[in-house]
């Protein structure tokens, strides 16, 4: 059924099903999503992302995969995704540095890192509370300098 439904070069697809199986316990189908999504990339010159060996369970191979996964440094997705990344792999410290790199950037989605699983790791470190609380703080001054701004321009 799996394969009359996906696109055979569908290459993260293969990655995301592979997991299902994984929960699901079928290790044998598990395996076969992860190969063909390892052929999909490889057909395409790819080779596979940090979010590929992770799904895999291949925590020195995403690490390594995240380090160089930022094309543009100034992207606060592409910092966030490592980010994400660094803190399913252990690397915690590196994970809050890279956070704190997205957030300097731009990326603003509290919601977003309050609920993303791949932080879990990081939300009980006095680091992670502390940068966050930072910018949070930052986004409201923000905010309020815009309303004083907007009440100004208004004549209020």
């Amino acid at each position: 059924m799996v394969s009359m439904i996906a696109d055979p070069v569908d290459k993260e697809f293969w990655f995301r099903i592979g997991t299902l199986y994984g929960l699901q316990g079928d290790t044998a189908k598990q395996a076969a999503a992860f190969e063909q999504g390892r052929q999909a990339y490889a057909a395409l010159g790819e080779d596979l992302p940090a979010t590929a060996y992770i799904a895999m369970g291949d925590t020195v191979a995403a690490y390594e995969a995240a380090r160089t996964m930022v094309k543009d440094e100034q992207d606060p997705e592409d910092q966030y995704n490592k980010a994400c990344i660094l803190a399913q792999t252990g690397h915690s410290d590196e994970a809050i540095t890279t956070l704190r790199r997205s957030l300097e950037c731009g990326f603003s989605n509290f919601y977003h890192i309050a609920w993303d699983p791949d932080l879990d790791s990081l939300r009980d470190m006095p680091d992670f509370i502390a940068l966050i609380n930072e910018f949070q703080q930052l986004a409201e001054q923000r905010k309020q300098r815009l309303h004083e701004r907007i009440d100004t321009d208004l004549n209020y």
